[in-house]
């Protein structure tokens, strides 16, 4: 067991030292390609283009905006989808609500005339406050 943990270990090390020199190889080509291409160009224009290519970054390109676009739509959709998933779910359970209250008030024929007004005034006004707005906003959609 601590054999296998020595030699992961070993291993890991031995990747680090490959990986370092590897970067520090890199590093040297890139001081001589800075170096080879600082030659070939007279110092005033190598400064100036070294400026101007650290100073303002690249516009996006096209496809990039064409992508963010796409991407806002696929969202938006998927927001869409959601609002409707979730008033149809709405929807479904003043339904059920609707029906209990309808149910209730067909088994209770022998309700006081009281009582029967002011689930009637429940009733219209849960209709008037919660599924017309509700049907409203999903014809909007």
């Amino acid at each position: 067991m601590d054999d296998d943990k020595l030699d992961e270990i070993s291993t890991i090390t031995t990747l680090v030292n490959q990986s370092n020199q590897k970067v520090n190889e890199s590093g040297e080509n890139l001081n001589k390609v800075n170096l080879t291409v600082q030659s070939l160009v007279p110092e005033d224009v190598y400064k100036r283009l070294i400026e101007t290519s650290t100073s303002e970054p690249p516009p996006p390109s096209k496809i990039q905006i064409l992508e963010d676009q796409r991407l806002q739509l696929v969202m938006e959709l998927q927001k869409q989808d959601f609002i409707t998933q979730n008033l149809k779910e709405l929807i479904n359970q003043n339904q059920e609500i609707l029906d209990t209250v309808k149910e209730f008030l067909q088994t209770q024929p022998n309700l006081k005339e009281e009582e029967r007004i002011k689930a009637k005034l429940l009733l219209e006004n849960y209709i008037r406050t919660s599924i017309e707005p509700t049907i409203k906003n999903l014809k909007n959609t």
